[in-house]
């Protein structure tokens, strides 16, 4: 089995996030409060990756940051209050907005 490249570790509803050879997994809680792992559909590898308890950070290797979770307050960085639950890229931090 494969080491883990990184791990982000927030809680509530983000949990965790863990990259493995480039592939992003988000480990969260179901509706029975069991742990289940998705993989994360990114449009380039997955180098680092940072969790609160409400949403998460994904870096990709082309530079880009990507967010998913609850985006009330606009928390999120996509200039609204909506939530996702895939990541979507953040353009304001990205180098071509």
């Amino acid at each position: 089995a494969s080491r883990p490249d990184a791990l982000a570790v927030g809680g509530g509803l983000a949990a965790a996030v863990v990259i493995v050879d480039g592939a992003a997994h988000q480990l969260c809680r179901d509706g029975t409060g069991a742990f289940s792992r998705r993989r994360l559909a990114l449009p380039a590898p997955a180098v680092a990756a940072a969790c609160s308890d409400e949403h998460y950070l994904v870096l990709t290797a082309d530079g880009d940051v990507h967010s998913a979770g609850n985006g009330g307050h606009g928390r999120l960085g996509h200039g609204s209050h909506t939530s996702n639950q895939d990541p979507k890229r953040i353009d304001a931090l990205n180098r071509d907005g």
